[in-house]
C-alpha cells in the first residue's frame, strides 16, 4: 500500500521539477509546520517532552499547529503562537498493559488530511502510530516535505510476540517509512544503527541531540537542597535515590522494586504514573509522586542523591539529561552509553543488566569517596545539551527542505 502510494506520488511533479521562480519565498511570510506525537508534552514522556521544546523555541519563526491524542486526565497549556489540536482516542493500550499506543478516532482522518494540505512542512515524531502513519501518506500524496524523528528503536518487551512484532514492523513499514521521508532524525547512534545497518537511506539522516532548558535544569545549593526536601516530606539526612518516568514495564520497575527491597535504609523517590502500581509494593522506604508536571519536576532532581533509572530501549532517556544538568548523578543500563558515548566518563553504569550487577554497581556508589563531580555534569549538559542548540539545527534542516519544496 505504502509503496504503491509512493509510486503514485512519484508520477506526478516532483519538487525537483519545480520551478523555484514560482515557489513563494520563505522568509515572506511564517511558514506552517504540521507536528505529530502520540502524547502532549503534559503526558510523561520523553518524546512529548522534546516535541514540546522544539515548537516552543521554533514558535516564533514558524505557525506551528501540533497534534496528538486527547487525553481527559491531562490539562494542556498552550504555547504561544502554537494551536493544539487534541484527537479523540482510546489509551486502553496504556492504561492496562503500558504500552504508550493510543489509538485515534479514524473519523479524525479526514480532517487530518487537511491539515497536512494547509501545511508546508510534516514533522513526525515517531514513525509507528497510526495518526502519523497516515499523515506521512497525506504528505506523499501532496507533495508536503517530510521530516522525522525517530526517537525508538527495538524495545525488550518481555513477552517474545510483542517483541518480535515490533521487530518485524520496524523493519517493514518503519524502514519503509523513514528511507522515503525527505529527512530523518536520530539522537541515539544505537537506534540510528538499526534502522540503517542493513538500509541504504534515499534520504538525508542526520544526528540532533535533544536540547534542554540549562536555565531550568540547573543545580542548587546544599541549603536549597534541604529546603527542597522539605517541601517533598523527605528526610533531610537519609539518602535519596530518584526514579522518574512511566511506570511501566521498559522503565525497569520491576528492577527498581527489587533494588528498593535489597537497599531499605534508602529513600526511594519514585515520580510518575503507568499501568505498574508502586504504591501496591508496601514499601516503607518507597514514596510516589503522581502527576507532576514539567515546572515541579526539577525540584525532584535538585532533592534527590541518584538517579536510578534501569529502562531499556531507548536512546538517551530526556531524564538523565535533566538530571546532569541539575547536577544529579545518575546510574543506568550500559546500553546508554552505546547510544550516546560522549557521556561514558560523567555517568554511572551496569555491565550487565542482571539485578547482581545493578545491587553491585549501587554498593560501590554509597561506599565510594571518588563520587563524579556535580559541577562536571553541569557543565557537560550546558556544552552540549543547550536548547538553542538543538532549534538552531532544526531550524536550519527546516529552512533546507522547504527551499527544495
Amino acid at each position: 500500500m505504502l509503496a504503491f502510494i509512493l509510486r503514485f506520488a512519484k508520477k506526478k511533479n516532483s519538487f525537483r521539477d519545480i520551478n523555484p521562480m514560482n515557489t513563494i519565498n520563505t522568509s515572506s511570510h511564517k511558514k506552517r509546520i504540521l507536528l505529530l506525537t502520540h502524547y502532549f508534552h503534559n503526558h510523561v514522556g520523553g518524546v512529548e517532552t522534546i516535541a514540546f521544546n522544539i515548537a516552543k523555541n521554533l514558535a516564533t519563526n514558524y505557525k506551528i499547529t501540533w497534534v496528538a491524542s486527547k487525553l481527559d486526565s491531562f490539562n494542556l497549556k498552550d504555547i504561544d503562537e502554537v494551536n493544539f489540536i487534541s484527537v479523540p482516542c482510546s489509551n486502553l493500550l496504556e492504561q492496562y498493559f503500558g504500552i504508550p499506543f493510543p489509538l485515534w478516532n479514524p473519523f479524525f482522518f479526514f480532517q487530518q488530511f487537511n491539515l497536512v494540505k494547509e501545511s508546508d512542512i510534516v514533522h513526525i515524531h515517531d514513525f509507528i502510530y497510526c495518526g502519523n502513519i497516515i499523515a506521512f501518506i497525506y504528505a506523499k500524496l501532496l507533495k508536503k516535505p517530510i521530516l522525522i524523528t525517530q526517537h525508538i528503536g527495538l524495545v525488550p518487551y518481555k513477552n517474545p510476540l510483542l517483541k518480535s512484532l515490533l521487530n518485524l514492523i520496524n523493519k517493514t513499514i518503519g524502514l519503509f517509512i523513514l528511507s522515503h521521508s525527505d529527512a530523518t532524525v536520530f539522537y541515539s547512534e544505537e537506534v540510528k544503527s538499526y534502522f540503517t545497518k542493513n538500509k541504504v537511506f534515499q534520504n538525508s539522516i542526520f544526528f540532533i541531540q535533544n536540547g534542554i532548558d540549562t536555565n531550568v535544569f540547573s543545580p542548587c545549593s546544599k541549603e536549597e537542597k534541604v529546603l527542597k526536601r522539605k517541601n517533598l516530606g523527605l528526610e533531610e539526612k537519609k539518602v535519596v535515590f530518584l526514579f522518574a518516568g512511566r511506570f511501566i514495564e521498559k522503565k525497569g520497575l520491576d528492577k527498581i522494586k527489587e533494588l528498593a527491597s535489597v537497599f531499605s535504609n534508602i529513600s526511594w523517590v519514585l515520580v510518575g504514573e503507568g499501568n505498574i502500581n508502586p504504591k501496591l509494593w508496601k514499601l516503607n522506604n518507597v514514596v510516589v509522586f503522581s502527576k507532576v508536571n514539567r515546572e515541579t519536576i526539577t525540584d525532584f532532581y535538585k532533592a534527590s542523591d541518584l538517579l536510578v533509572l534501569p529502562s531499556k530501549g531507548e536512546g538517551l532517556p530526556v531524564v538523565i539529561q535533566e538530571a546532569l544538568s541539575c547536577g544529579l548523578p545518575a546510574i543506568t543500563n550500559k546500553e546508554i552509553i552505546d547510544a550516546y558515548p560522549q557521556i561514558k566518563e560523567i555517568i554511572y553504569t551496569t555491565e550487565n543488566s542482571d539485578i547482581d550487577s545493578w545491587e553491585k554497581e549501587l554498593n560501590k556508589i554509597l561506599e565510594s569517596s571518588n563520587k563524579i563531580e556535580s559541577s562536571n555534569l553541569v557543565k557537560f549538559a550546558k556544552e552540549h545539551w543547550s536548547t538553542e542548540k538543538c532549534t538552531d539545527k532544526y531550524n536550519k534542516l527546516f529552512m533546507t527542505l522547504l527551499k527544495k519544496y
